[in-house]
Order: structure tokens, then sequence, then C-alpha cells
């Protein structure tokens, strides 16, 4: 596994952790008749991460290409890692200062693109930037499209389908309710989803994945921590070299060679 998608997962589960026994507080003081509860301040995951704050349009779908264009289109990987928030104070993007220069985004109809474009590369600085976060707060959103990147998916709570398209991707799905969720996993993609706990009792909604279609491509997989999430599977495109294993989580993967 690689270091940085440790990172990442680690990251989530502190984070997830830490909202749970929040919860269990809030709980104990509405028993206890203490309804004067402070909400949590969303802006704190900004100042932790001394990230600059852009506001951004409305939008439902998010498209990001993690590596860094050139001029002459080729793709440099560096790997920034994309927190995407669920937050009820307006569309917001996180970043720190020494990718701003670099940043390109832009919204189109309902979609939201992000993108990365430089002239030259400087390995350094990329090997600076390795580990940068950053972050994406907003509510309704319907899809994410993502390349080149690692991504956490903090909750997706909603009526309407969510659909998740990569390419060389690793990304982690915190909480999550939805009555249909479409993976469309391209190559050299590893997917989870944690779906554990009450993250959202706020909320008033449990965990859960009603219908589950996907598609895999190769050296990829798909593991999902709580099986019992999921009420219906359905393998788009089935093949001999996809293999759904239910021992313990839930593990899909494509053995097909690259």
């Amino acid at each position: 596994m690689k270091i940085s998608y440790k990172i990442i997962t680690t990251f989530i589960i502190i984070l997830f952790t830490a909202l749970f026994i929040t919860n269990l507080s809030l709980k104990a003081k509405y028993a206890e008749g203490d309804f004067n509860v402070p909400q949590p301040n969303k802006d704190d995951i900004f100042k932790q991460g001394d990230l600059d704050k852009k506001k951004l349009g409305n939008f439902k779908h998010l498209v990001i290409n993690g590596a860094i264009i050139t001029k002459n289109n080729r793709e440099v990987r560096f790997n920034p890692i994309f927190l995407i928030s669920s937050g009820n104070t307006g569309n917001i993007l996180g970043i720190k200062k020494n990718l701003n220069a670099i940043l390109k985004t832009q919204i189109l109809n309902d979609t939201l693109y992000i993108s990365f474009q430089k002239n030259t590369i400087n390995e350094d600085n990329l090997r600076k930037a390795y580990f940068n976060r950053i972050i994406i707060q907003t509510k309704d959103l319907q899809s994410v499209n993502a390349k080149n990147t690692e991504c956490a998916i903090e909750s997706i709570i909603s009526g309407k389908p969510f659909s998740l398209t990569t390419e060389s991707t690793y990304l982690n799905f915190g909480y999550i309710n939805t009555n249909l969720l479409t993976l469309n996993i391209g190559t050299k993609s590893n997917i989870t989803i944690n779906g554990y706990g009450t993250v959202n009792t706020l909320a008033n909604v449990a965990p859960k994945i009603a219908n589950l279609n996907y598609t895999l491509g190769q050296g990829s997989s798909i593991t999902i921590a709580n099986k019992d999430l999921i009420e219906k599977i359905n393998c788009l495109t089935p093949s001999k070299n996809i293999v759904e294993d239910y021992s313990k989580s839930l593990n899909i993967f494509n053995n097909s060679k690259l």
C-alpha cells in the first residue's frame, strides 16, 4: 500500500472517530436536557490545514485531474490529497498557498473542473507539495470523476443517485446513504467504502447503499468494510477476471493483467 494512501486512510479514521465521539457527547447532553449544544465550526478544517479559502459557484458534479499538465500536454503526477467535505456554508475550496499559482478551476453548466497547469516542472517543488491537502466543501454533490489523485469523500447523504468514475486513483468513502451508487472504476484504482457507525446522527439517517452497480478495470479493487451496507449489487460488465469475495468485508477485484 502506498505511504500516502496509508496517511489518508489514517486521517479519515481519526476524523470519523472524533465525529463519532462528539455525537455520543451530544446525545448525552441532549438526554440530560442540555439543548444549548454548540455546533462544530466547519471553518476549523481550513484553519487547521493553514489553507487559503476560495468561494465557488454552484455545482453538482466534480471532475478532478490531480496531475500537473504541461504546455505540451504531458501529465506529471504529484498526488495532491483531496478531502470532499459536506457543509452548509456554501461551496468553498481550501488550498495551500504554494499551489495557488498552478490551480485551475472552471464551472461549466453544473460541473466544477479542477486541474493543475504549469509550463515547466521543478521536481524538488513537487516533492515538497506531495502531501498537501486540498479541501472542497460542498453539499448536494451527485458525481465525482477523479483521475491521477488520492481522495476522501467525508459523507454522501442523498435521495438522488451518486456516481463515481476513476482512473489511477485511490479513493475512500466515509459515511454514505444513497438509493443508488454507481462505480465506474477504471485501471489502477482502489476504492474503499467504510460506512461505519452513526456519524451523521444529526441528519437522522443510517448508512446504506440500496443498490450498487459497478464496473472494474484491470488492476483495480473495491473494498466495502461493512458489507451489510449493501442491499443489492450488480456488476455491469461481468468477467471471469472479476471476483467478489464476501468472506469478511466485501472485496471485489479484477485480477486480469495490465
